[in-house]
């Protein structure tokens, strides 16, 4: 051992006590500070105030529409969700979507507003008004619909007629605190209930809200297993 190190040593120990109360000390304030960590989810967090890109961005929301949203992906083991039993599940699902927390729009396979020509008559309806009622036939129309009609194939209906999408546009005022945990509270019961009700169903979340509330969560993940090492 080198005398440095030897004279290093007495020396802590000589001040053992004023070193223990200012590490103390340091601890107290350093825990003080803690008060003001906060998690936010906000994707906007990584860009400055005046990031040009944002900016624009910010714009572009308030002159249409904002971009947070969820999207309930269901997929049908089978292959096959042209069905009176699933098509009445996502009908549901997409009727209880209104639900969540700030909901402004939802858009399905189910609710998707077709119109028909009759004469000099136009009906616009749910593509899928009653799913309980559907005949063979109806089934079979509403898929031809479904996975050609430009604005929803590819969209909402993928063209295999094995997955559909349920799209929840969400309004959420500026300065809300953590809002994505109601939004996946929310989600998560839903997907946990209709996977319950139908073991053929496959349902899986994604979607902005989803996206920002994984940094949160990854985040308290790191805390509680990495920070401490």
């Amino acid at each position: 051992m080198d005398r440095y190190s030897i004279a290093y040593g007495s020396w802590i120990i000589k001040r053992r006590w004023l070193i223990i109360m200012l590490s103390l000390f340091l601890t107290i304030l350093a825990v003080a500070g803690a008060r003001n960590l906060v998690f936010n989810g906000d994707y906007r967090i990584f860009f400055s105030e005046d990031n040009p890109r944002l900016k624009a961005f910010a714009v572009l929301e308030r002159t249409y529409t904002k971009t947070d949203n969820i999207l309930l992906v269901v997929k049908a083991n089978d292959n096959n969700i042209f069905n009176p039993e699933t098509l009445d599940i996502i009908k549901q699902m997409t009727e209880e979507a209104w639900l969540m927390p700030f909901s402004s729009r939802v858009d399905s396979g189910t609710n998707y507003q077709h119109t028909l020509a009759e004469d000099d008559d136009l009906t616009v309806r749910d593509l899928v008004p009653n799913p309980k009622s559907l005949t063979a036939e109806d089934v079979a129309y509403i898929r031809d619909i479904a996975v050609n009609d430009p604005l929803i194939a590819k969209r909402l209906v993928a063209e295999d007629g094995a997955t559909v999408g349920i799209f929840v546009t969400l309004q959420i005022p500026e300065g809300t605190n953590s809002p994505e945990e109601p939004v996946m509270a929310y989600s998560r019961a839903m997907v946990a209930k209709y996977m319950a009700l139908d073991p053929n169903l496959t349902i899986v979340l994604t979607g902005i809200t989803a996206l920002n509330n994984a940094f949160v969560e990854t985040s308290l993940h790191d805390m509680q297993f990495l920070t401490p090492l």
